[in-house]
């Protein structure tokens, strides 16, 4: 008997290959999973959405000029140009609004000391008429309307020569403009000239093209570099980008030798839009009604940088940190002792040490943190006077750090201490909600509470003082030499941080571990 195969009939694939074949599928939709679950956690991220405000039309009623002291105020027919000996200190793009302003709010969303800031803008009035410039003796007064939107609001601006020494005067502009939430300055920048400066930035020197917000602010692990920056930040949201800084500063310089600067007020501290992204124009704008500013002009970038500093009272750098190198170190009394011993005999000139850790080590979820308590940690630094004796007679200087915040030490378990967090938020020493309560910041892990600088008595936690205090002696910071001592201001925090320390050197911050 004889039997015959139908060709229509497959033949089934072998086990293996079937396998293979739903692995591969497998594989395929967990990898569109996985981006598809990357591309979300990148939409969460937060960030900046700052909605700069466009310069519009300038309208001038009639040209004019005027003195403001040393400086020369002319006003075109279509343009206001300030010069100082015929240098020009502040002009502005011809046609061009020099002054606008805006309604809204800015929200802000804050993450263990990151911050990041949403503008809602209600209206925008970027259009300027200029009605009048009167001379008021050594002031010149500009009044006029800015608009926009169905929106207008009526402003005066006023311009004076002021002494910052005997042989510095600088160009000082207020304005104000009753009725707006911000308030922006713009500069008209000539063909090719560059900016620089808006504090410690870590772009490119030339900042042309960029949109910056002055913003103080945690700086970021990685801050751009991949894949760094997304896996601190899909985890933690502290990646950080080219903008987060420390030290961000509404004051700039320009390759004309030109500085501009909002001064050191309250009104003109507000939060700070810096807008360089147009060809021909530098804009600042300030989230309050009412700023101040000043211009200075020299005849090279370093003359006018040493004109914008003028004035400020800085100490010197201290010698001693010049002689050597200053170690960062952290893990106790031993360890220091080691490392440092293990330099020394490596034939390494130490003129300091920086010991952040000096009141106790934290660990989080996030990683090792200090113990915000700003005491001593007696069992990590057994022995801390000796020590801190035995680096002074070899000349190496010890410095630590504090920062504003406060925690709770009860978890420590450190009988020793006291508990300045108990103390300042009884005292009403803290940032509070609205409701009057202390604002407690998640930092991780555990809460913190800040430190309120706008209550007079807390606005210098660290103060000089020409006699050692109660908080111990200090000697020497990297950023110059405290005389005799200082002392905490604040009630509550006063004889707890540093007390029987023989020399320590303060590095203060605004964050850190």
């Amino acid at each position: 008997m004889t039997t015959t195969t139908d060709p229509q009939v497959k033949r089934k694939k072998p086990l293996w290959r079937r396998l293979l074949k739903w692995l591969l599928i497998l594989l395929l939709v967990l990898v569109v999973l996985a981006v598809a679950a990357g591309i979300y956690l990148w939409t969460q991220i937060p960030t900046d959405s700052l909605d700069p405000i466009k310069p519009g039309t300038l309208s001038i009623a009639e040209p004019a000029s005027a003195s403001a002291g040393n400086y020369d105020v002319e006003l075109t027919d279509n343009a206001l140009r300030i010069t100082q000996n015929g240098r020009i200190a502040w002009q502005t793009q011809p046609g061009v609004a020099f002054l606008s302003a805006g309604q809204g709010t800015v929200d802000f969303e804050e993450h263990l000391g990151y911050f990041w800031a949403d503008v809602q803008r209600s209206a925008t009035m970027p259009n300027q008429t200029v009605d009048s410039l009167e001379q008021k003796g050594p002031l010149v007064r500009i009044r006029g309307t800015l608009s926009g939107e169905g929106a207008s609001v009526d402003y005066t601006m006023t311009l004076l020569s002021i002494p910052k020494s005997a042989r510095v005067r600088a160009l000082q502009m207020n304005v104000e403009a009753s009725g707006a939430d911000s308030v922006v300055l713009t500069a008209g920048i000539a063909n090719g000239e560059k900016l620089y400066g808006l504090g410690e930035q870590y772009r490119p020197l030339d900042l042309s093209g960029s949109i910056t917000p002055i913003l103080p602010r945690e700086q970021g692990v990685g801050r751009g570099e991949q894949p760094l920056t997304y896996l601190a930040d899909v985890t933690q949201k502290a990646g950080g980008n080219l903008t987060t800084t420390y030290a961000a500063w509404p004051s700039y310089l320009t390759s004309e030798n030109k500085a501009f600067t909002f001064s050191d007020t309250e009104a003109s501290g507000a939060f700070t839009i810096a807008d360089f992204s147009r060809n021909g124009q530098a804009s600042l704008e300030a989230w309050a009604p009412t700023i101040s500013a000043e211009a200075f002009v020299a005849e090279d970038l370093a003359g006018v940088m040493a004109k914008r500093e003028t004035g400020r009272t800085r100490p010197p750098l201290a010698d001693w940190a010049q002689r050597g190198a200053i170690l960062g170190l952290q893990g106790g009394t031993d360890k220091v002792r080691t490392v440092v011993k293990e330099m020394q005999d490596a034939g390494t000139e130490i003129s300091g040490v920086w010991l952040q850790d000096w009141t106790g080590k934290r660990v989080t979820s996030f990683g090792d943190r200090l113990w915000w308590t700003w005491q001593l940690d007696r069992q990590r630094y057994p022995g801390w006077k000796k020590l801190v004796r035995d680096l002074n007679e070899d000349g190496i200087q010890v410095t630590t750090y504090i920062n504003p915040w406060l925690v709770d030490p009860a978890p420590k378990g450190d009988t020793s201490i006291r508990n300045l967090y108990d103390e300042a938020v009884e005292k009403g020493y803290t940032v509070q909600t609205q409701s009057g309560q202390p604002y407690l910041m998640d930092q991780n892990g555990f809460d913190a509470v800040l430190v309120d600088f706008h209550q007079s008595r807390c606005r210098r936690l660290v103060r000089r003082r020409d006699r050692a205090g109660r908080a111990g002696r200090w000697r020497g910071g990297v950023h110059g030499r405290l005389r005799g001592g200082a002392s905490l201001r604040c009630e509550a925090l006063r004889r707890g941080p540093f007390a029987g320390a023989q020399s320590v050197p303060a590095v203060v911050g605004l964050g850190g571990p």
